[in-house]
């Protein structure tokens, strides 16, 4: 059993949505607990739960920092949580902060916890610097964001807070890393998501509609494909060496990832997706057949 414990930035695009359901679904993950991140925590906090209830699963929430630790960039709004008032979900979470949370478990399970991180690294950056003997104390972190090979591209998540990211980045633990790099090799029509989900997570599919009216784009899954490293590390060629942050030559834009190679690196990024391996197990997992992914470059 893998414990988990889910840092998330739920509520806009629909990956994070697919990464809980996936989680929830596996029976080879146990779930310590949600934590949120970014802007409005309340709302997706309430969303988390909303499909925890849906599953039947009674999982712990706690919100976690909705400002990034310096700049004052503001989050986007969660548009999925204007579904709440047609699906039961709870509203009244633990005063605890996430981060005391997640403390409180790693302390519980030294050397077990793996945490995974898919939206700005605020709540994973505070617990590093306010409790410093939790780095050691992870099995691993998993996290969506950057960009690491070939030309330089903002990603949202270490853009939005930077300076967590470098913090994240410096700590001494293994860290394995989904950017853009892997993630926008592939990704699945609007029609088709509509048509597979539809079915057997309906749920999804009526979420997706929300970011699909914002957002004119086909479905990308970047937390996915950070999700299922931690349960089948062959779904990406990985790279070690050491990622960072580096000031942009444009004032007016944020630091860019790096990645220097380095055989005794602590950091592992997905330099590319074995799309086969992803697509068996994550939608094998959802009980979604008949993907049809498209391969990009």
């Amino acid at each position: 059993m893998k414990k988990i414990i889910f840092d998330t930035d739920i509520g806009c695009d629909i990956d994070d949505a697919l990464c809980l359901t996936y989680l929830l679904q596996r029976t080879d993950c146990e779930l310590l607990g949600i934590t949120t991140v970014s802007g409005q925590v309340q709302l997706r906090a309430e969303l988390a739960s909303a499909i925890c209830m849906d599953k039947g699963r009674d999982i712990p929430i706690y919100k976690g920092a909705a400002e990034p630790l310096m700049s004052g960039k503001t989050a986007e709004f969660p548009q999925q949580s204007q579904r709440l008032r047609q699906w039961p979900h709870r509203w009244d979470f633990p005063q605890t902060h996430a981060v005391e949370f997640m403390r409180q478990t790693i302390y519980k399970y030294p050397g077990q916890v793996t945490l995974l991180a898919t939206g700005p690294l605020t709540n994973v950056a505070l617990l590093f610097c306010i409790y410093p003997e939790c780095i050691s104390m992870l099995q691993g972190l998993y996290i969506m964001g950057g960009k690491y090979l070939g030309q330089k591209q903002l990603e949202w998540n270490l853009k939005f807070d930077p300076h967590a990211a470098q913090i994240v980045f410096d700590a001494d633990t293994l860290l394995v890393a989904a950017g853009l790099d892997a993630t926008l090799s592939f990704c699945m029509s609007a029609q088709d998501y509509a048509d597979r989900f539809r079915g057997s997570q309906p749920y999804l599919a009526c979420l997706a509609e929300d970011w699909y009216r914002e957002i004119k784009t086909p479905i990308y899954f970047h937390d996915p494909l950070a999700t299922t490293l931690i349960f089948r590390p062959d779904a990406g060629k990985l790279l070690r060496g050491r990622a960072g942050m580096r000031p942009s030559p444009n004032a007016e834009v944020s630091e860019y990832s790096f990645f220097c190679p380095d055989p005794n690196g602590p950091h592992l990024i997905c330099a590319e997706p074995d799309i086969e391996a992803f697509s068996d197990d994550f939608f094998g997992t959802l009980g979604v057949e008949d993907t049809r992914l498209t391969v990009l470059g």
